[in-house]
């Protein structure tokens, strides 16, 4: 994760919780983030030479600390990428949770 990452990644959640690199990797190293499965129904990409943005639809199945029950949810994301010597980093990513019928 840590090589995927830009080192300013500004990582918002679909309940509005924001994560740095370093706290988003430590949240999910101890356990207390876990993304049990992500389904992307939806990517659309656009780039240029230094920036790409996704931005889609996905079911996700989360679990928010070791003793919490999995939720299941539909998100709307935007996610952010830069070059960084050769390879892409994540830059943003920003998610907001969506009603299905």
């Amino acid at each position: 994760m840590a090589k995927i990452f830009a080192s300013d990644l500004l990582y918002i959640h679909s309940n509005g919780m924001q994560d740095s690199k370093e706290t988003l990797i430590q949240n999910i190293m101890n356990d207390y983030l876990d993304y049990i499965t992500v389904e992307l129904t939806q990517a659309d990409v656009r780039t240029t030479n230094q920036f790409a943005w996704v931005h889609g639809a996905a079911k996700i199945k989360v679990r928010n600390g070791k003793d919490s029950p999995e939720v299941e949810m539909s998100i709307r994301y935007l996610d952010i990428y830069k070059k960084e010597d050769g390879d892409w980093k994540l830059v943003a990513w920003q998610s907001a949770r969506i009603n299905t019928p």
